[in-house]
């Protein structure tokens, strides 16, 4: 084992003092066995050899040897790895891992542990299984988070399936994590331990291209996605760049912020990107996961709001979230009552609809923006555009400035998404209950529950 500081031993440097702690996990029962060494003058002393079940165990039993120190931190210089490769569950019996800390420099306490437990799809239209898995070292640009919370979002459910043919098997699922954090890499900025954040479906963005530098890191063609080729957030923990892990404002609500994350920034994405105006009226279709929160962020942005649903019993509801006005979205008659009068016409379904009727809904410069994923094409009248310069767009989630602008908006005008919870033990029960839509209307696991 080298030190990481001086290239030699533990303690090539007869005057320092540090401690190492050698850290077995042994899988049946997630008993943790710790034994540590003070280290003077290359001399190796083993004081303790403790059992308890969390790493805070271990940064605790590791200061009382080296006496109290508030600002030290343990820094993982050597790993062994038994019977297993980076990314793939433990062995299902005997000794997991082994890890050996060292003491090197002064600054936050933290323990970079490498494993995460966590709700793994490992094929389609097959349960998650409980597993642990490794993940590896943390990267210098990235941030462990404790998982507190996590969104159930219907792009989880379709990765799962790989209903858009990128599902990357075994990987955790859920990008709508709120937690805190728990380790730095080297040269993560902006963010301490014990922080509260955010962590959306964007996990990592090159930061060096046009669309990094410009503010538009979401559309960065070398954006890492949170649940595609990386493990999400129905987990105890999950990694993600610095940049992408947002700070929470002080009074967001936690355990219903989730889903604001990633189904609450892609319908706040508009009003920031087409400079929507207060008096607006603004037209929101679909009265679902999505369509709900568009509701409340365009009544909170001041805008007239009228509401677009197939179902007569979510009418009242609809109001209750802020519309102003509801359409019945399958009625003819009903759409052309209200044709040539909304300046932006929000589509949050992701089946077919009669689209030059809504189209027709439209005022002169009016704009349809789509951010359900129709499976099928759109088609668009270019008459119709053409006529009264309208235009139709789409867009997906938003920077981390565009997330951070809409939590402190959420926060704010306390706009809380319609959530149910369930307990993390009962993702696939959750799962279960998105596909059959009867999600009223976003679902969260508690991670503690």
């Amino acid at each position: 084992m080298e030190n990481s500081s001086s290239g030699g031993g533990p303690c090539s440097n007869p005057n320092q003092a540090g401690a190492l702690a050698i850290i077995e996990t042994v899988q049946d029962d997630m008993r943790v066995e710790c034994r540590t060494w003070t280290l003077h003058g290359g001399v190796q002393k083993e004081e303790h050899r403790p059992r308890a079940g969390s790493c805070k165990f271990v940064a605790n039993a590791l200061d009382r040897t080296v006496g109290a120190r508030s600002r030290a931190m343990l820094f993982a210089s050597a790993r062994s790895l038994i019977r297993r490769q980076p990314g793939q569950p433990v062995h299902p019996t005997g000794v997991d891992w082994l890890f050996v800390f060292h003491l090197f420099s002064s600054s936050e306490a933290s323990i970079l542990m490498t494993s995460i437990t966590g709700w793994l799809a490992t094929a389609p239209n097959q349960p998650l299984q409980r597993q642990t898995i490794d993940a590896g070292p943390l990267g210098e640009e990235d941030v462990e988070v404790s998982v507190d919370y996590c969104g159930v979002c219907h792009s989880d459910l379709s990765m799962v399936q790989n209903e858009w043919g990128n599902a990357r098997y075994p990987f955790i699922p859920g990008h709508e994590v709120i937690g805190t954090v728990n380790a730095l890499g080297s040269h993560a900025k902006g963010l301490r331990v014990g922080q509260r954040v955010g962590v959306g479906w964007t996990n990592g963005s090159c930061m060096h291209c046009q669309s990094c530098l410009s503010g538009d890191q979401h559309l960065c063609a070398q954006s890492v996605a949170t649940i595609v080729g990386h493990n999400g957030g129905f987990a105890d923990k999950l990694r993600a760049h610095w940049a992408w892990a947002v700070p929470l404002p002080e009074h967001i609500d936690l355990a219903s912020a989730g889903p604001l994350l990633c189904g609450g920034m892609t319908v706040f994405k508009p009003f920031l990107a087409y400079h929507i105006l207060p008096t607006a009226r603004v037209g929101v279709v679909g009265i679902g996961g999505l369509g709900h929160m568009a509701v409340k962020f365009a009544a909170a942005w001041g805008c007239e709001v009228t509401a677009f649903t197939s179902t007569p019993a979510k009418a009242r509801e609809a109001r209750d979230f802020g519309a102003h006005h509801v359409v019945a979205s399958r009625d003819p008659a009903a759409l052309q009552a209200i044709a040539g009068s909304l300046d932006l016409l929000l589509v949050t379904v992701n089946v077919a609809m009669d689209w030059k009727a809504l189209l027709g809904t439209l005022a002169k410069r009016g704009r349809m923006h789509v951010v359900g994923v129709v499976p099928e094409p759109i088609p668009v009248p270019s008459f119709v555009l053409i006529s009264g310069q309208r235009e139709v767009s789409g867009s997906p989630t938003g920077a981390p400035v565009d997330i951070a602008r809409m939590l402190a908006f959420a926060a704010r005008h306390d706009i809380r998404p319609q959530v149910e919870h369930f307990p993390m033990s009962q993702a696939n029960e959750a799962l279960a209950r998105l596909e059959a839509g009867k999600a009223r209307y976003r679902i969260v696991l508690d991670a503690h529950a």
